[in-house]
């Protein structure tokens, strides 16, 4: 006697790929999340203030040196009148305010102001943090979230300075088995520290990503 028993497997294969799709829904928010612990941690390892979630009120401020002061014999703090200190203060202005900026070429060595409110505003770095920012400033794009550390010190600049250029960010894969988010910081300056930031920035961010797989384990456990 021959028997032949068929069986539809079409349920089965529908659930199975159910099955499948969640855990790839899953994965991609868990990766979603990862990456904003990332882009936080990567913006708080970086110069200005390491270590810090936000910036001293002073490091937004160049040093303003009264040229009074530092045109006379004794200096001001060690320092002296050059011929172009001498030149601003003969030509009735008060202040001196020195670009402090490192690591790239210096397009001006400083600016001087007749008053300490005109000072105050020369002082002021429009682009503080810049660094920072240009960690994850287009997360957005790519639906995660840009970190409070980030946007909180984006709405302090100024408009023109922050040039969405600088970060480039995307996520490879989304909603396959293999999916990850690249972040690219093209500002100069951060060729200096980057490498510091991202081997202490990543761990963390490895740490979070693996609780948060084990979370979502143990919920399809539950259930």
């Amino acid at each position: 006697m021959k028997t032949d028993i068929q069986t539809d497997t079409k349920e089965f294969e529908k659930n199975i790929d159910e099955v499948i799709k969640q855990n790839r829904t899953a994965m991609t928010d868990i990766i979603k999340k990862t990456a904003k612990s990332l882009l936080k941690y990567l913006a708080i390892k970086t110069p200005p203030n390491i270590g810090k979630a936000t910036l001293k009120r002073e490091v937004y401020y160049r040093p303003i040196i009264p040229l009074k002061e530092l045109t006379s014999k004794e200096g001001y703090n060690g320092k002296h009148a050059n011929q172009y200190d001498i030149e601003a203060w003969k030509n009735g202005y008060k202040y001196k305010i020195p670009n402090t900026k490192k690591g790239a070429a210096r397009t001006w060595q400083a600016v001087y102001a007749r008053t300490a409110a005109e000072a105050k505003k020369l002082a002021f770095i429009k682009a503080r943090g810049i660094s920072r920012v240009m960690w994850g400033i287009n997360a957005n794009t790519i639906g995660v979230e840009i970190p409070k550390e980030i946007t909180k010190l984006a709405a302090k600049m100024d408009p023109s300075k922050i040039k969405t250029s600088l970060n480039e960010i995307a996520f490879e894969g989304e909603g396959t088995d293999t999916q990850s988010i690249v972040t690219t910081n093209k500002v100069k300056e951060i060729e200096a520290y980057a490498s510091t930031a991202m081997g202490e920035a990543e761990p963390i961010a490895k740490r979070y990503m693996d609780r948060l797989i084990k979370l979502e384990m143990k919920k399809r456990k539950d259930v």
